[in-house]
């Protein structure tokens, strides 16, 4: 079984929840270098903290051939995450549908009627966007 999701749907939400709310790790790793590279005449503040990265940023970082830091988990081609050339999956889950497809899965493989995938919620559901 593997579970998909839209994949600019998946960009957007790894962006805002990496980059738009304070991260111990994404901004100093990910945020520095992105705005090191691609932000022409980011201040010291900007360089030194790596918060605040745009999403044009962060696409430009996605497409770059020669970015400055390598790709991560969250916003890695699923191809190379899942290798759905390789491996026959023969169950497809959408995450949109996350609850119903994970039941319905355990469902198919038997699993005790008492166990249900547990309720789903964005951490960041409640922000305003844009």
């Amino acid at each position: 079984a593997v579970f998909v999701r839209d994949p600019m749907e998946r960009l957007v939400s790894a962006f805002r929840d990496k980059f738009e709310h304070p991260n111990s790790y994404y901004h100093p790793v990910f945020g520095k270098a992105i705005i090191k590279k691609y932000r022409p005449n980011a201040c010291e503040e900007e360089l030194n903290n790596g918060s605040g990265v745009k999403f044009k940023e962060f696409i430009h970082y996605l497409l770059d051939s020669h970015r400055p830091v390598g790709m991560d988990i969250h916003w890695e081609k699923i191809s190379k995450l899942c290798y759905p050339c390789l491996i026959h999956y023969d169950f497809v889950g959408k995450f949109e549908t996350l609850e119903e497809d994970a039941n319905y899965f355990l469902q198919l493989i038997g699993a005790p009627k008492r166990l249900k995938f547990p309720n789903f919620k964005d951490r960041h559901s409640s922000d305003k966007r844009p």
